[in-house]
C-alpha cells in the first residue's frame, strides 16, 4: 500500500470521524432533552447503551478500513496495533461525544453531581473497554485462521483473563488511590464483619455520586474498591450490608455466570456456522433465545444472592443499605419496574421488595 493512499485514507477517516463526533452531539442531546422524564434506573442504562454503542459503531468502520490495509503502508504488527489503537480512538472520540451532549442537556442525570468529573469517568472507563474490544476482535480474526475451535479456545481464554485481571482493568478505567489509615481501619474491620477476604482494596475517586462499592477478581486475588463518596455517605451498617451483597455473588461467581447468556450464543453461532449444524441465520435465532433466557436465568440467580446476603445481614437491613444507596444517588425506584430484557440485574426496586417480603 503506497504512502499517498494511506494518507488519503487517513485524512478520509478523520472527517469520518468528525461528522460521527458531530452527529453524536446531536444524538445525545435530543436523547438526554427527551429522557429528563423517565425513571432514573432507565435514564442511567440507556446513557450507557448509547454512549457505547455510537462509539462501538465509529469504531467498528474504523476497524474494518484498518483490517483492508489502508492505515499503514505495510503489514504484521504494527499493522494490527495501528488498527486497534485507531479504532478505540474513534470510539473514544465519538462516545465522549454523545456523553458531553446528553451531560449538558440532562445535568440532572442520576449518579451525576459534578459534569466535568463524570466526563472524566467516562473518558477512563471508555478508553480501557474500546482498547479491549478492538484488541479481542482483533484477536478472533487471527484465530479464525485456526478454525473455530481455536476462537472458541481463544474466546474462553479472554473470558478468564479478563475476570483474573479484572481489579488490573478497573484500576486502569478509574482513579484511585490507597486508603489513609482511618480509611483502612474502618474498611478491615467491615471485611471482617462480613468474613470477606480479600487481597486488598482501593478508594476511587470520582464524583460525588458515585457510589460504588465493587468487588473484583479471582478467588486469592479478589480486590475491593470503594469510592471516597460511598465512605463519606453511608454509616457502618449500609456499608456492611453491601458488602454482603458482594460477598455472596462473588461466592457463588455471579461474574463468571452473568456473561454466560452472551459468550455461549457466541461460541454456538461460531461452532454451529463453521461445522454447517444450520446456516447463519436460523443460528443467530437460536444464540438470542438462548441469550434471552440466560440473562432471565441471570437476573433470577441475582435475586438468590440476595435473599443469601439478607439471611447474613437481616432482609429488611439489606433493603434499606439498597434504598439508601440509591437515595443517596439520586436513583428514583418508583418507576424502576420497567424490566430491560438485555439487562443482566433486575431493576433495584424489585430486589428492595424482594428481601421485605423475605423478612
Amino acid at each position: 500500500m503506497s504512502l499517498l493512499v494511506t494518507a488519503v485514507t487517513w485524512f478520509l477517516l478523520v472527517i469520518f470521524v468528525a461528522i460521527s463526533a458531530t452527529c453524536s452531539l446531536g444524538v445525545g442531546y435530543l436523547y438526554g432533552r427527551f429522557s429528563q422524564n423517565w425513571s432514573d434506573e432507565t435514564v442511567a442504562r440507556w446513557t450507557n447503551i448509547l454512549t457505547g454503542a455510537t462509539g462501538f459503531l465509529a469504531g467498528v468502520v474504523t476497524w474494518v478500513v484498518g483490517n483492508a490495509g489502508l492505515l499503514t503502508p505495510g503489514d504484521g504488527f504494527i499493522d494490527t496495533l495501528v488498527t486497534i489503537l485507531a479504532s478505540a480512538g474513534a470510539a473514544i472520540v465519538v462516545a465522549v461525544a454523545t456523553i458531553t451532549a446528553i451531560l449538558h442537556a440532562n445535568p440532572e442525570l442520576p449518579g451525576v453531581d459534578h459534569v466535568p468529573t463524570v466526563r472524566r469517568h467516562y473518558l477512563r472507563y471508555l478508553a480501557v473497554l474500546f482498547v479491549f474490544v478492538f484488541l479481542l476482535a482483533s484477536g478472533i480474526l487471527t484465530a479464525l485462521e485456526g478454525g473455530p475451535v481455536g476462537l472458541v479456545i481463544l474466546v474462553l481464554g479472554l473470558w478468564g483473563m479478563a475476570w483474573a485481571g479484572a481489579p488490573l482493568l478497573s484500576g486502569l478505567s478509574s482513579r484511585t488511590r490507597r486508603p489513609t489509615d482511618d480509611e483502612r481501619a474502618r474498611i478491615h474491620s467491615l471485611l471482617e464483619s462480613v468474613d470477606l477476604p480479600v487481597r486488598g482494596f482501593r478508594i476511587v475517586e470520582a464524583d460525588d455520586k458515585y457510589l460504588a462499592v465493587e468487588l473484583s477478581g479471582a478467588p486469592g486475588g479478589r480486590f475491593l474498591f470503594v469510592s471516597s463518596s460511598a465512605l463519606e455517605t453511608f454509616d457502618d451498617e449500609t456499608l456492611q450490608a453491601l458488602l454482603a451483597a458482594r460477598r455472596e455473588q462473588a461466592a457463588y461467581y455471579e461474574e463468571i455466570i452473568s456473561m454466560v447468556p452472551y459468550i455461549v450464543p457466541l461460541i454456538w453461532v461460531v461452532l454451529a456456522v463453521n461445522f454447517e449444524v444450520v446456516s447463519i441465520l436460523p443460528a443467530i435465532m437460536v444464540a438470542i433465545v438462548i441469550a434471552a433466557i440466560g440473562l432471565a436465568g441471570v437476573r433470577k440467580f441475582r435475586y438468590y444472592t440476595d435473599s443469601r446476603a439478607g439471611d447474613t445481614v437481616g432482609s429488611e437491613t439489606l433493603a434499606n443499605a439498597f434504598e439508601c444507596a440509591a437515595l443517596a444517588a439520586g436513583v428514583d425506584l418508583k418507576d424502576g419496574s420497567r424490566r430491560s430484557l438485555i439487562s443482566r440485574t433486575p431493576p433495584l426496586a424489585e430486589r428492595i421488595e424482594r428481601l421485605r417480603e423475605n423478612r
